[in-house]
């Protein structure tokens, strides 16, 4: 038997309001090894931006206050998943982020230098995902790590 301690390894999974988001979180808890691996939970907050055009003296109290929302949705959200991870014993880190979601997720797995991303994909049509794109895609193409897509059981 070797004397080594076993190093653990950094597990980041991305959530948001979404069942496969939800499937995602499940899957990484259950390939973990709760003694020694940990895991950054992350949701993003795609902050509202004004209208491109509007007049410089417009009133944005709206995008305020909207964004005010937004984050707090978020970290209601990471806060649920944080107590799921306590439930199952997992070591955990919340993550709220700002900005478009594919992006942040490839910048925090970049800085904490995880070794796996967990990602869920809901199934979007292929029209959706040309004018939409598609997240994990994006994670796939440009992740510093291996990345694991969880396939939603429903579809959008």
């Amino acid at each position: 038997m070797s004397t080594q301690a076993k190093l653990g390894h950094n597990y980041l999974v991305a959530v948001d309001q979404s069942k496969c988001a939800e499937e995602a979180f499940n899957s990484v808890i259950k390939a973990m090894d709760h003694d020694v691996d940990t895991l950054c939970v992350l949701s993003v907050a795609e902050d509202v931006s004004p209208t491109i055009g509007a007049p410089p003296y417009s009133d944005v109290s709206y995008i305020v206050a909207a964004n005010r929302e937004i984050e707090a949705a978020a970290r209601k959200l990471l806060k649920q998943y944080g107590e799921k991870a306590k439930k199952a014993n997992v070591d955990c880190t919340l993550l709220l982020g700002h900005g478009y979601p594919r992006s942040v997720i490839i910048e925090e797995a970049t800085k904490r230098q995880v070794d796996e991303i967990w990602i869920g994909r809901r199934g979007m049509s292929k029209l959706k995902r040309v004018f939409i794109g598609s997240h994990s895609r994006y994670v796939i193409e440009n992740a510093p790590c291996t990345v694991h897509v969880v396939h939603s059981k429903e579809k959008e």
